[in-house]
C-alpha cells in the first residue's frame, strides 16, 4: 500500500494490497477497500463505504456515507 502527502485515514480502516492513495485524500471510519485500487487527489470517501478491487476513483471525488463502489468500476462522478 502506498499513501501519499496529506491523506487522512479514518478509524477501523481496511486497506488491502496494491492498493496507492494519492494526497489530499480524506477516508472517514469503517471503510473497506480491497487490492489493486486507485484514488486519485483530493478525494473524499464517507464513512461506511465499500471500494472494489482493481476500482479507481478520479481526482476531486466524493463518495457518500454507505455508498459501494463495486470492483473494477472506474468512478468519475460525484455520488448522489
Amino acid at each position: 500500500v502506498v499513501i501519499t502527502h496529506n491523506a487522512k485515514i479514518g478509524d477501523n480502516v481496511i486497506i488491502l494490497p496494491n492498493t496507492v492513495i494519492h494526497h489530499d485524500t480524506e477516508i472517514g471510519d469503517n471503510v473497506f477497500i480491497a487490492g489493486g485500487v486507485v484514488i486519485c487527489g483530493g478525494v473524499k470517501i464517507a464513512s461506511d463505504c465499500f471500494i472494489g478491487a482493481r476500482s479507481t476513483i478520479m481526482q476531486n471525488i466524493s463518495i457518500k456515507t454507505g455508498s459501494m463502489v463495486n470492483i473494477g468500476n472506474i468512478v468519475v462522478k460525484n455520488s448522489k
